[in-house]
């Protein structure tokens, strides 16, 4: 999932605890989507889509940001 979330695999591979996966997974990657007003839901969404390839996904997810960003920058 943090892969999915734009994580590098360098950046996560040495957690070994909960709660260092719970921080990394909420303060470093989640939040960003949540400022800018992205639910679990729309995540979610996104990686259960089924016949993408994992990559497809990653940059679906990445246009929903972007987009969220463009939009909060008009308000």
């Amino acid at each position: 999932m943090l892969l999915f979330l734009g994580a590098k695999y360098e950046d996560i591979a040495d957690v070994k605890d909960i709660d260092t996966l719970l921080y990394k997974v909420y303060y470093e990657y989640y939040l960003p989507f949540a400022k800018y007003g992205i639910d679990v839901r729309a995540i979610k969404g996104i990686y259960n889509t089924k016949g993408t390839s994992f990559k497809e996904k990653q940059i679906a997810l990445q246009v929903l940001l972007c987009e969220s960003k463009d939009k909060e920058l008009i308000k």
